[in-house]
């Protein structure tokens, strides 16, 4: 990985995810961050984890968290977080139904 894309995924990391992890007690084993290099795909779960894409993240925030502004991250991520948390409860209660 190129060191760009180190001192972003740490930042992300670092500064954004692990306090959402917090906030929402997940287990860290349960989050994980991922790259593409195209496509529409800001997050997804599968199997009780949730899967962030990076490049989102460095397109949409990266500079500004960089100037130590992470409010706008942290909102933005919080929610992205909230959506595939409620669909991941959704698809077990859904699971456990049919």
């Amino acid at each position: 990985m190129a060191l760009s894309k180190r001192a972003a995924l740490s930042r992300f990391s670092k500064q954004i995810i692990v306090p959402l992890i917090d906030i929402y007690q997940l287990l860290t084993t349960s989050v994980h961050i991922f790259y593409d290099l195209s496509g529409d795909l800001i997050a997804f779960n599968r199997g009780g984890s949730l899967f962030l894409n990076l490049r989102y993240y460095e397109s949409w925030h990266d500079s500004d968290v960089q100037s130590n502004e992470t409010s706008e991250a942290l909102i933005s991520w919080y929610h992205t977080l909230a959506h595939e948390i409620a669909v991941s409860i959704f698809l077990t209660i859904i699971s456990n139904v049919f």
